[in-house]
Parts: C-alpha cells; structure tokens; sequence
C-alpha cells in the first residue's frame, strides 16, 4: 500500500512520487505517521534511496476494524499537501 502524488522537493516537482507510510508511534491522542518518498514507483522497486522522509503528527481517531497501515496513509490525505494524492 502506498500513495502517489505531485510532490514538491528542493526546488523540484516530482508529478508522480510514490510515498510509503507506516505508523510511527500511536497513542490515546496522537499518532505519529512516518514517511518515506520516491520519485516514482520503480525507484522503490528498485530499491533506490529514498530523496525525501520525515513524520506528521496527527490526532488519533482509530477504531479496532481499521487496518493501522490504511489508517496512516488515510491520516496524511487530510493534511493540504496530500489531499491530491491517490492510493497505488
């Protein structure tokens, strides 16, 4: 599961970069979603360094039939930079 967005990086736009989430820490009120970014899907599969990573810290609202990775990519698709982004 990842996503793929326009995503702009030291002066670059990358228009199909391919983001990996996973759920850093997660507690009663915040959960953190840690990233990493590619410029595109076959520089993951080939196993390229990421060019960009970080985490967002977003409130937790997380009921036990959510699947924690969806969730962390469902986290960050309502921060303004993601709300472009599809699910690849």
């Amino acid at each position: 599961m990842a996503i793929q967005i326009e995503y702009n990086y030291g002066g670059y736009t990358l228009p199909t970069a391919y983001l990996k989430a996973t759920i850093g820490r997660a507690d009663v009120d915040t959960t953190v979603v840690v990233y990493q970014v590619w410029p595109t899907q076959a520089d993951r599969d080939a196993n390229r360094t990421a060019v960009d990573s970080g985490a967002h810290v977003l409130p937790t609202d997380l009921n036990a039939e959510v699947n924690p990775i969806a969730y962390a990519y469902d986290l960050l698709k309502t921060l303004p930079e993601y709300a472009a982004a599809i699910d690849v």
